[in-house]
């Protein structure tokens, strides 16, 4: 048998299931609806509708290979585009500029990667949601 580490049980607890636990504690009405902006959650299916053109996209051959490593170029561009609009940039940010990863953490590793010298004695953290108590 083990025990878990004294600091791992006095971490934080993970934000999602307590997003979950305030969602389902909360009562929507027509006025005040539940507004669930969540992303890649687990036990929140998808809208049929996108699982109806997940099911025509795989039997297309197509789309049975590996993307672009940068990640697809048309939601590139349009990731540019909003960008230069939110953000208000000094001319336009380049579709080559934008890369479109799998999360957070693969996002930080992309970005810091380049910058480290290997071998290095770096160890580039994991994204966190909270700070450490």
């Amino acid at each position: 048998m083990y025990s878990l580490s004294r600091r791992v049980r006095a971490s934080a607890a993970p934000p999602i299931p307590r997003a979950a636990e305030w969602a389902a504690a909360f009562t929507p009405t027509p006025e005040q609806p539940l507004l669930n902006l969540s992303q890649g959650v687990p036990g929140a299916p998808p809208p049929q509708a996108m699982l109806d053109q997940l099911a025509d996209a795989v039997k297309d051959p197509g789309t049975t290979g590996y993307g672009a490593l940068a990640g697809d170029l048309a939601l590139r561009e349009v990731v540019a585009e909003e960008a230069t609009r939110i953000y208000a940039a000094p001319g336009r940010i380049a579709v080559e500029n934008v890369a479109i990863t799998a999360g957070c953490n693969l996002a930080s590793i992309s970005l810091l990667s380049p910058l480290l010298l290997l071998p290095s004695l770096i160890a580039a953290p994991a994204f966190r949601h909270s700070t450490p108590r």
